[in-house]
């Protein structure tokens, strides 16, 4: 039987160079306007495929998108430990956004290799989104509330500029500019018109103003629904504006109709029971 030599560890060391080879360790996740720390391992290639731990190499690393003309980020250059070992902080621009990746290089000397590492990049930022109900009837105000934290810390983020908007792609839609306040919330406040039809209308939250909120920015949204509630409770307000009215004058009682909401119920009937009188009917307008 023929049986091939075995290469003890001098053969390796004898092997000439032939590349560099590098691995980076983590989940590839990044965040957009953050300094992320990349660690990982630079080897040299001896041979066909042996890899050995290169200490000292040197370590280039920068987020470089994959869509053609988005500006990367810096280089920031390191030297791997005894072990082959290095740790870079990576800084991500703030309009970071996927498809993206890391541009390694990893060598010595005049001599290195370019890498490239896939990676997929994350909002640093998380909104909380509430409205104060789900349902609305025409002519009631929606209220909005968001609260910005930082994705990592959980930190309100006080004096972050958000874009909120109300509405669908059939009847346009209602903006605002706002800010976080030092809680890092903001509050917002969207009037429907009277004669707004029943439908579903979206409550959506964006970090940034105008072309500063992307698709790389964090957002939240909510739906909420516009009709005509089925009540099974009103709440009613009897009112005159006389403090007397003599035998055979006339008096103006005012009737006012509103749900607990404190919203007016419009088209509501009314009778009013006067003591020696007829019953008068109404309806609310």
């Amino acid at each position: 039987m023929l049986g091939a030599p075995m290469l003890g560890a001098s053969g390796v060391a004898a092997q000439a160079r032939t590349g560099f080879e590098a691995t980076v360790h983590g989940d590839g996740a990044l965040r957009a306007g953050r300094t992320t720390r990349v660690l990982g391992r630079a080897f040299e290639v001896r041979g066909l495929a042996r890899l050995r731990p290169l200490p000292g190499a040197t370590v280039r690393l920068r987020w470089v998108s994959r869509v053609e003309g988005v500006e990367p980020g810096p280089w920031v250059e390191g030297e791997a430990d005894a072990r082959g070992d290095f740790a870079l902080g990576v800084a991500v621009p703030a309009h970071a956004a996927d498809p993206s990746e890391l541009e390694l290089e990893v060598g010595e000397g005049e001599a290195h290799r370019t890498l490239r590492v896939p990676v997929h990049v994350t909002p640093a930022e998380l909104l909380l989104l509430q409205t104060d109900r789900r349902f609305y009837e025409p002519g009631e105000t929606v209220h909005a509330w968001v609260l910005a934290r930082d994705a990592a810390t959980r930190r309100p983020l006080p004096n972050t500029p958000l874009q909120i908007v109300l509405g669908s792609s059939g009847l346009g839609r209602a903006g605002r500019d706002v800010r976080t306040g030092p809680s890092g919330a903001a509050h917002v406040t969207f009037p429907l018109p009277p004669g707004h039809p029943a439908t579903t209308l979206q409550v959506r939250a964006r970090v940034g103003h105008g072309e500063e909120s992307g698709s790389h920015r964090a957002s939240a949204t909510q739906t909420v629904q516009v009709g005509r509630r089925t009540r099974d409770r009103l709440l009613v307000t009897l009112d005159w504006p006389e403090t007397q009215v003599p035998p055979g004058a006339r008096f103006h009682p005012k009737v006012e109709v509103t749900a607990p909401s404190g919203a007016p119920a419009r088209d509501a009937r009314v009778f009013l029971h006067v003591q020696g009188a007829e019953t008068l009917q109404a309806r609310t307008d």
